[in-house]
């Protein structure tokens, strides 16, 4: 089996992507299931014993253990063909990724900064929501930026592997081309079911993309004066042109 990971800044659509990608029976990704390792992360814990047994100390995302079963019998089918975790903070890793992980696959999320910020904002004012109080848009522009300069400074760095940038708004309009890029990235051909996956991912893009944001007039301002428009242009350039 390869590994595959999908990193990016917080609330840039990480998670759908891992929650269809685990639709396919040749990928198994956890969701935050390494969440706690971050620098010691290594091949050692995907062996299929370390890999299901889940503890407090790894992660504390157990939403996704009513799953185990499903994912312990694909492990055994024998149809694998990837394991990793869906871990957005593992932009800081990524050199170790690189460097643990032979013929490692990287996904990178990548989404415009303001509704990223508009998100942050709707967690951290969410009184039934872990995310910390002050975890706001301001967090956000922080992350943002720190994300990119993570995979920057990973493509100016002599391990460098390739990594497939995935540009939230064009992936989740459902622009079918990307997901085939993607899935060329992998070296997999596109299943039904994995199409099917993505299509009813992407079905309620344009109420989504409607969504007024959460964020005042001054907060916007705000963002936008923050906004590191040179390491955004660096990124964007990096993005499939589909």
């Amino acid at each position: 089996m390869r590994y595959l990971f999908i990193v990016g800044c917080s609330r840039t659509g990480t998670t759908a992507l891992g929650d269809i990608l685990n639709q396919d029976e040749r990928i198994l990704l956890g969701i935050e299931r390494f969440k706690k390792v971050g620098r010691e992360i290594s091949p050692a814990h995907f062996q299929r014993e370390h890999f299901f047994s889940i503890s407090e100390s790894e992660t504390d995302v157990f939403e996704r253990v009513k799953d185990a079963d499903r994912f312990q019998q694909r492990w055994d089918s024998g149809t694998l063909e990837y394991v990793g975790d869906k871990n957005p903070a593992f932009f800081r890793v990524l050199p170790r990724l690189a460097d643990q992980f032979d013929g490692v696959k990287i996904i990178f999320m990548f989404r415009d900064l303001l509704p990223v910020a508009s998100s942050f904002n709707v967690k951290a004012y969410n009184p039934r929501s872990r995310w910390p109080i002050e975890g706001d848009y301001r967090r956000a522009v922080l992350q943002w930026h720190e994300s990119m300069r993570c995979l920057k400074s990973f493509e100016e760095s002599e391990g460098y592997v390739p990594v497939f940038p995935v540009e939230y708004e064009k992936f989740y309009s459902g622009t079918l081309s990307y997901f085939q890029a993607l899935y060329d990235y992998l070296e997999l051909p596109v299943t039904q079911e994995a199409e099917a996956a993505f299509r009813s991912a992407c079905a309620k893009w344009q109420k989504r993309s409607e969504k007024p944001l959460e964020l005042t007039e001054s907060m916007i301002d705000f963002l936008n004066e923050q906004r590191d428009q040179e390491l955004e242009s660096w990124l964007r350039s990096r993005l499939p042109q589909i």
